[in-house]
């Protein structure tokens, strides 16, 4: 009863935030929501990096203090080790950042919007790759060596994908006619429509995370390779594919499923304890 009374005071007297004063919504905002394609901002100007969150805007920049140990070695040693800022442009194009939102003018990158309400600035990344696309070919690399790659902009990602270990397969480049898009995205699933030519290597640029990260090629459950260091790459053989991909977590859903059975006994035992007070109050009454 302590603990009940203990939570519902805290939790009731919860931070109220005026969704018109701190999460107002400005025109650069408006803008980059009007685009409908799938991509990553680097917004360089917001003096909280996780507030493109609120507007379901995917972005490179932003904080948590649980964020993944590959995630954070990929900008340790390839960028300038901060996760709240990614600087390096090698990895605002491998990771699909198409709009830069900067507070001053910069050079190299065409401008796309220009605020009217502040002095931000929307550039345009022209050499940002897509979400999902074919390699033509795969190299075995040490870490240390492809994180130096990336850090250093020295490879093509459309031409070579570097893997950690060799698989014994053989990759074939993509020829005319390959496609890959993403036909449906969510926080634990995403579906891939692909087209491959041959024997083809498809790039996802999404977080490597075996324990939970699961994919399927037409229903059938595939490898899905450390690839470029901190991504993903899946094995495409020719034809037309449904990719699948599924964040399944077993140690998840065993807390889950005792802390629901926990819950449950918690409510029993507390219904019970309120019965046999009661019962006993009655009893003590007719004697």
């Amino acid at each position: 009863f302590l603990l009940m009374f203990d939570l519902w005071r805290v939790g009731a007297r919860r931070m109220e935030v005026s969704e018109e004063t701190y999460f107002k919504k400005d025109d650069v905002t408006q803008f980059l929501q009007n685009d409908k394609d799938i991509f990553r901002i680097a917004d360089f100007t917001t003096p909280s990096p996780n507030m493109s969150a609120y507007y379901f805007l995917q972005s490179v920049n932003g904080y948590h203090a649980a964020k993944l140990r590959i995630y954070q070695d990929l900008l340790d040693v390839a960028d300038q080790g901060s996760t709240s800022q990614v600087t390096n442009p090698f990895l605002w194009d491998l990771m699909n950042v198409k709009y830069l939102i900067m507070d001053r003018e910069i050079q190299g990158f065409p401008m796309a919007y220009k605020s009217q309400e502040s002095n931000k600035i929307v550039y345009y990344n022209t050499e940002n790759l897509p979400r999902v696309f074919f390699v033509d070919s795969i190299k075995t690399a040490k870490p240390l060596e492809i994180l130096a790659s990336l850090k250093n902009g020295t490879f093509n990602p459309r031409q070579i994908a570097y893997l950690e270990k060799n698989y014994g397969f053989k990759i074939e480049p993509p020829s005319v006619g390959s496609t890959a898009k993403i036909s449906e995205y969510k926080n634990h699933y995403i579906k891939i429509q692909a087209k491959a030519t041959g024997n083809n290597l498809l790039f996802i640029s999404e977080i490597f995370y075996p324990p939970a990260w699961k994919a399927f090629l037409d229903g059938k459950e595939i490898d899905i390779l450390k690839t470029n260091f901190a991504f993903r790459s899946v094995v495409v053989p020719k034809g037309n594919h449904t990719i699948e991909m599924r964040f399944s977590s077993n140690k998840f859903e065993s807390g889950k499923t005792i802390s629901l059975i926990l819950n449950i006994l918690l409510l029993f035992s507390f219904g019970l304890g309120l019965y046999l007070a009661f019962r006993k109050k009655t009893s003590q009454t007719e004697e």
